[in-house]
């Protein structure tokens, strides 16, 4: 599991496909997230929840229509601002290789 805590968190993951997402856990101490594919313009998603005292499974889709034979580099990174901020990355879903 992929897990970060502090604002400015990141990694990055390449594959070759038409589409990747994610499975978080979500809870009320998640935060926002920025994310990019192939260095393009950066996109904004809240991860959290309202609900208290648990942490559900969400999977969200990134990006799709990618060329499907081309090598991409998915980068993914916590947000400043504010608590909360932590995501909880539990697999990458990549349609391709």
């Amino acid at each position: 599991m992929l897990v970060g805590d502090q604002s400015g968190d990141s990694f990055s993951y390449t594959f070759t496909g038409s589409g990747v997402g994610r499975v978080v856990v979500a809870g009320r101490d998640a935060g926002e997230v920025s994310y990019r594919v192939d260095r393009g313009g950066w996109q904004t998603l809240g991860v959290g929840t309202r609900h208290k005292g648990i942490h559900l499974p969400r999977l969200h889709v990134l990006f799709d229509e990618l060329d499907p034979k081309k090598e991409h580099t998915l980068t993914v990174k916590l947000n400043d601002g504010p608590k909360p901020t932590a995501c909880r990355i539990v697999y990458l879903a990549v349609n391709g290789e």
